[in-house]
């Protein structure tokens, strides 16, 4: 049985075709898509607010404002600004890391008919739009007076969700107040005698539409597993309000592999009895659990588990003998950085030794690929995502010195899957609580021996129409689901290698990584390229000119790091990670 499902959207016309072959409505199918996209004069989004800055181009600087404060002030050093026709987008660039959340107060006012007479009078111009970051509430101020708001309220989102030297943010052209024509901006740090920068008038280009990334609800036909990751907010997979909605997702889904966070009050009998009712397999829905709150279920032979710290490590192994193993955490929240950077490094070492490590009671060889996924709550430093992609051990006297975590002798890749439809890469929003969403759940998974096909952050917001009505959802199921959003990736056994051709230009290529310091970018052809390489949080390490066909570049900082390499105009040909030991 056939049936071919259309999906249009405005501004750009995006059709997409589905063939599907079913007996079932989510019971077994197989969906082909293909993707033709159609643009009509208008350009697609400039950035997408994910805590990575290479999407930014110098073109949308606005204001540079560099060492007007006292030395230990911070300092607001530069503001980028740009839109597309649903957002308003800042870039804003520091001169030294903070949790943009938790620390200092970054405000952004905007005079949204540039007049001074109107909305609140500060800085010399009317706000009708105040939010203030670092106490986590705004102010909308009309003719009929001022109210409190919300991120929510507002349409605001920011990243990263670590400590930081950049942080981007998205405030909605509609949601809390009409932003068009032109608009003054004021950025600065609401403390005893914090940072001010002069106004900003900004002019709206209406020739910019969003464009979402790509994405596949069905599992990529290239990949050999789908594995999702899902903090279910307290059991709230058996609660009477969130059963129906947290089980339409996973339906919607339709994993082989399924690392669960915040199971407390059920055993792991009750969950695939569940399983095994909701999406049925030949094999049944396979675990060996622990009297911990995260559980790994698969479709294939769960073969060993063990604990970490209350964090589960699982060797699963599939129908013709590949093997991987997944690490399902649930690492402490909030402010415990300490807590949370001693779990990273009591994984990271358990995964360096293997069996080895006494908390390892199975055969784990050292071409054996891996997945850690989970709730990470990272919300604080961001040495805590460093120490997981390079290896990079804090507490060395307690969990032993740093290593290459990667099979093939690199670092570990970060997933970094994207909202369904929305400009950014958030896995837990809570719309009534004061944090904006951020990114707490993860994929990090070894290149060698694992490919990426596909990966997505379940976010019905962000859905077609046709989409949730083809599998029974609603706009806002994902958030009134749980707190947390469902993360999900397609994999397939491969091998990697450290000398990478670049997909995306394929006349560069990056030679010798990882290493201890020195890497040779390797361009063909006479071409005027430009390189920078920037920490994890953002912080710009270095950068330069490609000048000869082998360019060498010499780094002394260690741990992971983002390569990025652009053209004379400032347009990104190429991104890759670079691991410095």
């Amino acid at each position: 049985m056939g049936t071919i499902f259309f999906v249009f959207t405005t501004s750009l016309f995006t059709i997409s075709l589905m063939t599907l072959h079913y007996s079932m409505k989510f019971t077994t199918y197989y969906i082909t898509t293909i993707l033709f996209f159609v643009a009509i004069q208008l350009s697609a989004q400039s950035v997408f607010v994910d805590g990575i800055y290479t999407d930014w181009s110098n073109d949308d600087l606005v204001i540079e404002d560099i060492g007007n404060v006292a030395s230990n002030q911070l300092d607001i050093e530069r503001v980028y600004v740009t839109n597309d026709d649903q957002n308003l987008y800042l870039r804003i660039d520091l001169d030294r890391e903070i949790d943009i959340m938790d620390s200092q107060n970054i405000s952004i006012h905007i005079d949204a008919d540039r007049n001074a007479n109107t909305g609140f009078q500060q800085f010399d111009i009317g706000t009708e739009f105040s939010f203030y970051l670092g106490d986590r509430f705004g102010y909308l101020n009309t003719l009929g007076g001022s109210s409190t708001i919300n991120h929510d309220q507002a349409g605001l989102t920011a990243m990263p969700t670590v400590t930081s030297t950049i942080f981007e943010v998205a405030i909605s052209r509609s949601k809390a107040i009409q932003l068009d024509g032109s608009i003054d901006i004021v950025v600065n740090n609401d403390r005893v005698n914090g940072d001010i920068l002069p106004v900003i008038t900004y002019t709206f280009d209406e020739k910019t539409t969003f464009m979402a990334k790509p994405y596949s609800l069905t599992k990529s036909p290239d990949s050999d597993f789908r594995i999702m990751s899902y903090n279910v907010e307290r059991d709230g997979i058996f609660e009477p309000f969130t059963e129906d909605r947290i089980k339409a997702l996973i339906k919607t889904v339709n994993p082989d592999i399924i690392a669960f966070q915040e199971i407390y009050d059920h055993s792991g009998g009750q969950v695939a009895q569940l399983l095994n009712e909701l999406i049925p397999s030949s094999t049944g829905w396979n675990h060996i659990t622990f009297f911990s709150d995260v559980m790994v279920f698969s479709k294939y032979d769960v073969v060993a588990t063990n604990t970490i710290d209350g964090n589960e490590i699982t060797l699963i192994q599939t129908p013709d003998g590949q093997q991987v193993v997944i690490v399902n955490v649930h690492l402490p929240c909030c402010d415990n950085d300490l807590s949370r950077q001693q779990e990273v490094d009591h994984i990271m070492s358990v995964l360096r030794d293997k069996d080895d490590s006494f908390k390892v009671d199975f055969e784990f060889k050292d071409d054996t690929p891996y997945i850690i996924t989970g709730d990470f709550n990272f919300v604080g430093e961001a040495q805590n995502i460093t120490s997981i992609l390079a290896g990079d051990i804090v507490y060395e006297a307690t969990y032993g010195a740093d290593f290459a975590p990667d099979t093939d002798g690199s670092g570990l890749n970060d997933v970094n899957p994207y909202a369904t439809g929305l400009p950014g890469n958030q896995t837990w929003y809570n719309p009534f609580g004061s944090y904006v969403g951020g990114k707490l759940d993860f994929f990090f998974y070894t290149g060698g021996g694992l490919e990426l096909k596909n990966s997505f952050v379940l976010d019905t917001r962000g859905m077609t129409q046709s989409e949730l009505q083809f599998y029974d959802l609603a706009p806002n199921y994902s958030i009134e689901a749980a707190d947390h959003l469902p993360i999900v990736a397609d994999f397939s056994f491969g091998t990697t290698v450290g000398n990478i051709e670049v997909e995306d230009y394929p006349s560069l290529r990056i030679i010798n990584n990882p290493n201890s310091g020195q890497f040779t970018i390797a361009i063909e052809g006479d071409q005027q390229l430009n390189y920078k390489l920037t920490s994890i949080g953002g912080a710009l390490m270095q950068s330069g000119q490609l000048t000869t066909s082998k360019n060498s570049i010499f780094a002394n900082s260690k741990g992971a790091h983002i390569l990025s390499i652009t053209d004379k105009k400032g347009n990104l040909l190429a991104q890759e990670k670079i691991v410095i030991h």
